[in-house]
């Protein structure tokens, strides 16, 4: 049974994702949106750009920083979330199966909400969207924790934005 479930999912995987990928990927890049600041006027390509790019000079530079730190805040959030939520919910009086569904339904939504933003993302500043992200989804920890009953679950779960 196991097995079929894994095939299910991988092909409900494919078929939203392949079509998402194409209508998403955009080819006009504006130019030079790929080159560092610091670089525009010396280099005009980005294969130079990588060519002279060290990984010294990556971690050395403000950007490499703010990336990883945005990445390990999602990261850990969303892993803390998943192998912690359900016990935490047990523990707050849900069944078992409702806590895990409530979780579950947190990574369905999210495959939606992804899509949604990452369409906004084109229109709108970046900082401003990942600042509404996580302040959202601080709100959402918050919601967990403080649900009483199963909808407060559920709505909880389903109002998620990743």
């Amino acid at each position: 049974m196991a097995k079929y479930l894994v095939h299910f999912f991988a092909f409900i995987f494919v078929i939203i994702i392949v079509p998402a990928a194409i209508l998403i990927f955009k080819e006009d890049v504006p130019e030079g949106a790929d080159l560092k600041e610091d670089f525009s006027s010396t280099m005009t390509s980005t294969h130079e750009l990588t060519q002279k790019l060290t990984l010294r000079d990556a971690i050395h530079s403000k950007a490499y920083w703010q990336i990883a730190a945005g990445l390990f805040a999602c990261g850990f959030s969303m892993n803390l979330l998943g192998s912690t939520g359900v016990p935490m919910l047990i523990d707050h009086h849900f069944k078992p199966a409702t806590a895990s569904f409530g979780v579950g339904l947190i990574g369905l939504v999210a495959i939606f909400s992804t899509l949604v933003l990452a369409s906004i993302a084109d229109r709108f500043a970046k900082r401003k969207l990942l600042f509404f992200i996580y302040f959202i989804r601080g709100l959402g920890f918050l919601g967990l924790v403080f649900s009483q009953n199963t909808w407060q679950l559920y709505l909880v779960a389903a109002r998620w934005v990743d």
